[in-house]
């Protein structure tokens, strides 16, 4: 165990009515009693005196021993929370929490700059200093600096490795509590945080602000050689690399030469080196097994969502969020060489290539080249393998391509799902429909 930090001591009044005598040494932080230092020094020197008998987990302080008791003793391994607080709902597991706790309903430690209310002078002076920007803390390890104490020693579990909060359902350990809380809610299927637009549900805010900006079209990352933008921090990384042909992610299986941008990439191509995730109806490999489930239903012909627009329906929110651009005549992607626009901006990309006569999907077996992957896909299949995996449930027909297949059935059906806005005439196809625009309403809505 680290011997104990040295103690000074000083006069000073500028905390208030409470002379604090005594401060560390560390982080200058500033007590009115020794053994209120005493007990803070162990944030430093990693001192945790009180052990669980029942699980031999060590703790800094009595209270936290306390409250961790209860797992123990209560049903389900659930922490009881028996204090509440008498202003709002919240509920804690001990007083000394609730105590904390009241303080943001009162004025006594409020944040002149921004109304914030701490729960001591000392929460209040670590919290100024997110608006003056002070940072007098310094890690020892890597010279990285903090506001508080707190923030320090939460840090220093990155060298040192410590993760003192574990799963108890996995084992799973984790450097911070935050972390561990958004991990359990695999384990329970929580999604508390719900999109206002489509109603799909997330496990964290990050994850949901991440998801809005597909409604809103937001990408705030901008890369700064050729204007395009991000939704994403670490996608505009990626793209970078397009400028670099950095491609620092290389497949190691079997004699495989393939190298990619990112690390994901290289995730989703090793799939193909496996059977994990192929499926079982044409062979395809996907990703990962969400991409997997809305591939099947390619071949089940299940669509869950439906346009509230024209009624189609498709098999995923992604597909239904892009398909309404339609509707509303969006089309925020323009193309810097010839003024078209376009509702996607992967559909932009692949315009591009008009310009540069770029087909970077080559067939391994002819050596033609394709702009497109799906096209590449099509062709081997019609070219190569003769595979037709698409079966038109009414007369057994097999296609090569899903789109192929979808417009066949319209023959059975009498679906004529394309309709002229001008005359309320239908369509089983979308090219009928812009061949009828164009001659009778002179390419009027297109």
């Amino acid at each position: 165990m680290s011997q104990p930090l040295d103690i000074k001591t000083e006069v000073i009044t500028e905390h208030g009515d409470k002379t604090r005598s005594y401060w560390c040494t560390v982080c200058d932080k500033r007590f009115t009693q020794k053994g209120h230092l005493n007990r803070h020094t162990r944030i430093h020197n990693g001192e945790k005196p009180f052990i669980c008998t029942v699980c031999d987990k060590r703790f800094t302080r009595k209270w936290l021993l306390n409250n961790h008791k209860r797992i123990h003793t209560s049903d389900d391994n659930i922490v009881e929370k028996r204090y509440s607080c008498s202003d709002c709902e919240k509920s804690f597991a001990s007083q000394i929490a609730l105590k904390y706790h009241k303080y943001i309903h009162t004025d006594k430690y409020k944040c002149s700059e921004c109304g914030k209310c701490c729960r001591d002078s000392n929460d209040l002076t670590v919290h100024r200093r997110s608006h003056s920007g002070e940072k007098p803390v310094e890690c020892s390890d890597c010279g990285k600096r903090f506001s508080g104490a707190g923030n320090l020693a939460k840090h220093r579990r990155i060298h040192s490795g410590e993760k003192p909060f574990e799963c108890s359902d996995c084992g799973k350990q984790f450097t911070w509590a935050g972390n561990l809380a958004k991990h359990r809610r695999i384990h329970s299927g929580e999604k508390p945080f719900e999109c206002s637009d489509c109603s799909q549900r997330f496990l964290t805010t990050e994850k949901l602000i991440r998801h809005n900006r597909i409604h809103s079209g937001e990408k705030p990352y901008k890369c700064q050689m050729c204007d395009k933008a991000f939704s994403r921090s670490d996608t505009l990384n990626i793209h970078m690399r397009s400028h670099t042909d950095d491609k620092p992610y290389k497949c190691s299986v079997c004699d495989c030469e393939k190298s990619f941008a990112s690390q994901i990439a290289l995730k989703y191509h090793k799939y193909i080196h496996t059977d994990t995730y192929k499926c079982s109806e044409c062979g395809k490999c996907c990703g990962g097994r969400k991409d997997l489930t809305i591939h099947r239903k390619s071949h089940s012909g299940e669509k869950p969502f439906e346009c509230s627009d024209c009624g189609q329906r498709f098999a995923t929110t992604e597909i239904i969020i892009r398909h309404k651009k339609i509707h509303s005549g969006e089309k925020p992607y323009e193309c810097q060489m010839c003024d078209k626009a376009f509702s996607r901006s992967d559909t932009l990309n692949i315009h591009m290539r008009s310009h540069t006569v770029d087909k970077p999907y080559k067939c391994s077996l002819c050596d033609k080249s394709f702009s497109e992957s799906r096209y590449l896909q099509t062709h081997q299949r019609s070219a190569h393998s003769n595979s037709r995996p698409y079966l038109c449930s009414y007369c057994g027909k097999t296609f090569t391509t899903d789109k192929l297949m979808k417009r066949h059935v319209r023959i059975h059906t009498g679906a004529k799902q394309f309709s002229c806005e001008h005359c309320s005439e239908r369509f089983t196809k979308l090219d009928r429909l812009k061949t009828h625009l164009l001659k009778s309403h002179d390419g009027g809505g297109w």
